[in-house]
């Protein structure tokens, strides 16, 4: 009868000491890493020049996926520009 009125003690020393160790807040989630964004393609580039309007779709496809989207734009601007002065000088 001693021995289990002993484990029964120490059954209740334990149920106390977990009750007064203090529950951790809980931890925010690591923000999972993040993908290295490659750069817009050469080839594209060269396309967005040449083909304007096909610069324009790139940029709208790509934006969330290459690090400097704006490129497309830019090739397709540039692209625009030397179409309309070609025209300019040969007219």
């Amino acid at each position: 009868m001693e021995e289990k009125n002993k484990v029964q003690e120490a059954v209740v020393e334990e149920a106390v000491v977990i009750e007064e160790t203090p529950k951790s807040a809980p931890q925010a989630q690591a923000p999972e890493a993040e993908q290295p964004k490659e750069r817009a393609g050469v080839f594209a580039l060269i396309i967005s020049f040449l083909f304007p309007i096909i610069g324009i779709i790139i940029y709208a496809v790509q934006k969330d996926k290459v690090e400097n989207p704006k490129a497309y734009t830019w090739a397709a601007v540039a692209g625009f520009a030397v179409a309309i002065i070609l025209r300019a000088v040969s007219a």
